[in-house]
């Protein structure tokens, strides 16, 4: 019986948590990871001079188009098929240098390759 009791506490005590975290309002700029999909709620406004400051491979942010994208984890596990040439827009407006891909094959990326770096927007950069 004893058991039993303790059992039906830990129960309503799991319970009780899982509905104040699910009550508790999403925050405006959060991230919800839809793995392995990020999607913005109010799109957070990003400064070239924050893009800037991730210029390396272990912290590659870039921007294209408007959107700012944080690719470093795509640079980490060395999926590119352009090798090192993404690390060239690190920290910049790499938008001419995606659209036209003067180390490579100098062409425009492909659909695949578009929908691929949607995986990694972290915002918009600001005007």
């Amino acid at each position: 019986m004893r058991g039993a009791l303790i059992v039906v506490f830990i129960f309503v005590v799991i319970a009780l948590g899982l509905i104040i975290s699910l009550n508790k309002p999403i925050k405006k700029n959060s991230v919800i990871n839809l793995s392995p999909t990020k999607v913005m709620i109010n799109s957070k406004k990003i400064s070239l001079l924050e893009v800037e400051k991730h210029n390396t491979a272990d912290s590659c942010w870039l921007a294209i188009e408007g959107k700012v994208y944080d690719v470093s984890p795509y640079i980490a596990g060395k999926k590119h098929p352009g090798r090192g040439a993404i690390i060239q827009g690190c920290g910049k407006d790499a938008t001419s240098l995606y659209n036209t891909r003067p180390m490579g094959s100098k062409t425009p990326h492909s659909d695949r390759a578009k929908r691929l770096l949607s995986q990694y927007y972290i915002g918009d950069l600001a005007d």
